[in-house]
């Protein structure tokens, strides 16, 4: 059970990125094989900006969605978080497509109308990581960082989680009485 090498040399690396052919797909680097996945959506840009006739490959999706030098640089600063798993090990997270674009959403949203909205998520989503995702990138926005962010949570299992996830991203959240 002792460990090999120096792990700490890992310790910034960003992204684990597997391709084969036109696939691709990516995880942390403390990411399990079974946590490799596909990079989706382009977002912002359209599949059709990327290949004008037919459908791009997985490979041409997240190159231009994920590692374009903007998006990576914004991955990197505010959607990649330590989360420590049920077993006590600190675990890299950076983000599933649906919440890149989601919490990107958000903020250009409140960026236009100054409003809130809607985020639809399906159970095992990923919601409170979406939700700590839009509070980080407010947070390293210079337009947004002042605005004070009220959560609203209907079950105690989900409050639970959430304050384990708002500790992983270093932010302190007050429970209203």
């Amino acid at each position: 059970d002792s460990s090999e090498g120096v792990p700490e040399l890992f310790y910034y690396n960003q992204l684990l990125i597997s391709t084969s052919f036109h696939a691709a797909r990516y995880t942390s680097i403390t990411g399990e094989p079974c946590h490799f996945i596909e990079w989706k959506d382009p977002y912002p840009y359209k599949l059709s900006d990327i290949k004008e006739s037919g459908a791009p490959s997985s490979q041409e999706v997240l190159v231009a969605g994920m590692l374009s030098p903007a998006h990576l640089l914004d991955i990197i600063q505010s959607y990649t978080v330590y989360i420590e798993d049920d077993e006590g090990r600190t675990k890299k997270v950076v983000p599933r497509y649906m919440q890149y674009r989601g919490a990107r959403k958000i903020v250009e949203r409140l960026r236009k109308d100054k409003a809130g909205g809607t985020l639809w998520h399906t159970q095992g989503s990923g919601k409170s990581l979406t939700m700590m995702f839009v509070v980080r990138k407010m947070f390293n926005s210079d337009d947004l960082n002042s605005y004070k962010i009220v959560l609203l949570i209907d079950r105690k299992d989900l409050q639970t989680q959430l304050f384990k996830t708002t500790k992983a991203i270093k932010f302190t959240v007050n429970e209203a009485g």
